[in-house]
C-alpha cells in the first residue's frame, strides 16, 4: 500500500464522518494542517495513530479499508 493509497483513505473516512481536518486533529491531538498533510500524501501518521485513526472511524483495519 502506498503513501498515497493511505492518504485517500484516510481522506475518505474524515469525509465519511461528516468531520472537518480541524476536528480530527483536536480529537488526536495534532493540527489540522496535519491531518490535512497525511490526506495528500505529505507525512503519515505513525502505527499508534493509525490505530487510534481506525478506532475513531469504526475500522477494524485502516490498511484494508
Amino acid at each position: 500500500m502506498s503513501k498515497y493509497d493511505v492518504a485517500g483513505t484516510l481522506k475518505r473516512l474524515r469525509a465519511k464522518s461528516g468531520m472537518t481536518a480541524e476536528a480530527i486533529g483536536q480529537l488526536v491531538g495534532r493540527s489540522g494542517k496535519t491531518v490535512n498533510a497525511w490526506e495528500h500524501g505529505n507525512g503519515q501518521p505513525d502505527a499508534e495513530m493509525l490505530i487510534k485513526l481506525s478506532q475513531m472511524y469504526h475500522v477494524e483495519n485502516m490498511l484494508d479499508e
